[in-house]
């Protein structure tokens, strides 16, 4: 009886212990403690406690914490408060010279962000150095650049905005990137399932060229390559038959030879180059970025969401230029007509930073595989960054509409799908600059 008794008693007194153990450690904080350089000295309420990164449990009150560099050089220190639950952070900065604390869950998040940048700083700036000893000193900015993007403190971004400003090959206008609203929340014409649903979208900082490529452009890389077309390499291409009402292809057809073989592009240098594949774009931006000197894909065919981005900035124009549709302000664009005109014609037609033809002349290649249900799946992810379309696919994307476009194909939104390896006298291109 007395030997039950006692074990009865100990067993509560165990139990006891446990559930007293348990309510201190639900009262005690958590304390994380990191730094710039790992291996700091941490000492508690002037009792050493361990080196960087550490975390330890927190009786609530008032607290005081030193951390010391490695080499016993320089010395952090700060006091604060804790109370029961919290999770707090304290980082010391030895490169700023700072020590900060942070206790709610956002502010834990930002600090663990801003330690994983620090991370990718140094490794683009140690690649930077790299390229720098090897002379290979357009790859050096270009690391560099990309160490500098990792922070958006305000004198970081100028610096950055500075540097790629000055970067930038000629004839290219820097876009500053932020978060759009791309495609439409309604369906107005039969076919803008395409273009809904409306889904959030992050672009980041890139270079859109101003006027779409011409054919004296076209020209220029042809003869420095002897690169043949699509369509030279065919035989063919299409051209609308006004009779019949369709596309027909039509031997002898061309880039240089749009309308058949008795057509000439002669004293048309200006006018947007058309009668070019996906494939002969594409080869184009890889000529461009040979010729000036930088890394394969930094020019490159616009994602549509770039080149939507660019036609309609992060306040939703309707229209490149605003709100007035082109048909009822024909100086606007180049569209309901008979064939394109010199890029740059339509000046009221330009963007807010200056690019010109986004909609009409001619419509433009993009880089992404085309997909009617694109949008619904970016939508579920949330807010996406830099979109680059799906991974694989049959069709490409192409967007701004021609100059024999409707007043559907003339928005900003408006999407529509090719084949990679189509051409057509109302299909272009221009490039854009990644950074």
């Amino acid at each position: 009886m007395n030997n039950t008794f006692l074990r009865s008693g100990l067993l509560l007194l165990l139990l006891i212990g446990m559930f007293l153990a348990n309510v201190a450690a639900e009262q005690a904080a958590t304390l994380t403690v990191s730094s710039s350089v790992d291996g700091c000295a941490v000492s508690l309420d002037d009792k050493k406690v361990g080196a960087t990164p550490l975390v330890l449990s927190l009786a609530p009150g008032s607290h005081k914490i030193l951390l010391v560099s490695p080499d016993g050089r320089k010395k952090k220190e700060l006091s604060f408060e804790a109370a029961a639950g919290d999770r707090i952070v304290v980082y010391a900065d030895f490169d700023e010279g700072k020590v900060k604390i942070y206790k709610t869950e956002q502010d834990i998040e930002k600090i663990i962000t801003r330690a994983a940048n620090y991370v990718k700083f140094r490794e683009y700036y140690e690649q930077a150095l790299d390229y720098y000893k090897k002379k290979k000193l357009d790859w050096a900015l270009d690391s560099l650049d990309k160490a500098l993007s990792y922070f958006e403190d305000e004198k970081a971004v100028e610096l950055r905005v500075k540097w790629r400003k000055e970067r930038l090959p000629e004839g290219f206008v820097y876009l500053r990137g932020g978060r759009f609203m791309m495609g439409q929340s309604t369906k107005e014409f039969s076919d803008d399932y395409r273009q809904i649903p409306e889904h959030p979208v992050v672009v980041t900082d890139f270079a859109m060229y101003r006027f779409e490529i011409t054919n004296d452009d076209f020209a220029e890389f042809v003869n420095d390559t002897k690169y043949q077309t699509t369509a030279e390499v065919q035989g063919s291409a299409a051209i609308w038959n006004d009779k019949k009402r369709k596309w027909e292809f039509v031997p002898g057809v061309s880039w240089k030879h749009p309308l058949g073989k008795r057509s000439s592009i002669r004293g048309k240098g200006r006018n947007p180059v058309c009668q070019v594949s996906w494939y002969d774009a594409e080869a184009y931006c890889r000529w461009r970025c040979a010729k000036e000197g930088v890394p394969v894909g930094t020019i490159r065919l616009p994602t549509e969401a770039e080149w939507e981005f660019a036609a309609r900035g992060t306040e939703g124009r309707t229209y490149p230029w605003g709100e007035t549709p082109p048909f009822k302000d024909r100086s606007l664009a180049r569209v309901d007509s008979k064939w394109h005109t010199k890029v740059g014609s339509h000046e009221r037609g330009k963007t807010p930073e200056g690019i010109y033809d986004l909609i009409g002349n001619v419509w433009e290649w993009c880089f992404d595989w085309g997909y009617d249900k694109y949008y619904e799946e970016c939508k579920k992810k949330g807010v996406v960054v830099d979109p680059m379309g799906p991974g694989t696919g049959v069709i490409k994307v192409v967007r701004g509409g021609g100059y024999d476009s409707d007043p559907d194909s003339a928005r900003s939104t408006k999407r529509f799908f090719m084949k990679p390896d189509n051409m057509s006298t109302n299909v272009g291109f221009r490039m854009i600059f990644k950074f």
